[in-house]
């Protein structure tokens, strides 16, 4: 794949369309793409085997913001992050498929799992470090989102049951992802020291 961009890369640079300079920037671009948009279709080809597709697609939609700006655990590998990423979607339809959910035991998990994301936001990686203005802004950026999220899943619990435990299982998922990010920061500065 990294050979047909960057032959994409050198053909742009050769008509004009961009510089040598900007091609390391389009080319990373495009990659990102192709990888969001590979997301995008595992997401729903896993979808569509649990037979759960519109499911896949708001755990998605909701999962990406939010995980965007809280940060956490990130795999060394794209591959590894693709790997992740598919591990995650099926264990949030599983959660969704199999636990038996209640008003106590979706309340119960909202508040803790929320309760993480509130406070520890932004759990920043050793590959992406955060300026201190950065850690502002994904802090309120995220804090924003999970508000809005939980306003959303309050409203549809007592409208469909099955949306609501699609945020219930981001809350959770994404709460699991901060504490082993920060885990995995702690071990790394130990490491080191």
């Amino acid at each position: 794949m990294m050979v047909l961009i960057d032959k994409i890369g050198n053909r742009f640079v050769r008509d004009g369309i961009i510089t040598e300079e900007d091609k390391e920037l389009y080319t990373f671009g495009m990659q990102q793409g192709i990888i969001m948009l590979l997301n995008i279709i595992s997401t729903i080809i896993i979808g569509i085997i649990f037979n759960m597709v519109w499911q896949s697609v708001v755990f998605l939609m909701a999962y990406m913001p939010l995980r965007s700006y809280a940060g956490g655990y990130h795999a060394r590998t794209q591959g590894r992050c693709y790997l992740v990423s598919l591990l995650i979607t099926v264990v949030a339809l599983l959660g969704m498929k199999e636990i038996q959910w209640t008003s106590l035991s979706g309340l119960l998990s909202v508040i803790i799992s929320a309760g993480i994301i509130y406070l520890m936001t932004p759990v920043e990686d050793a590959n992406k470090p955060l300026s201190e203005l950065e850690r502002i802004a994904y802090k309120k950026k995220t804090r924003r989102i999970l508000l809005l999220e939980i306003l959303i899943a309050l409203a549809f619990w007592f409208i469909n049951q099955e949306i609501s435990v699609c945020f219930i299982m981001i809350f959770i998922i994404l709460s699991i992802m901060l504490l082993l990010g920060a885990w995995n920061n702690k071990r790394l500065i130990n490491k080191l020291n």
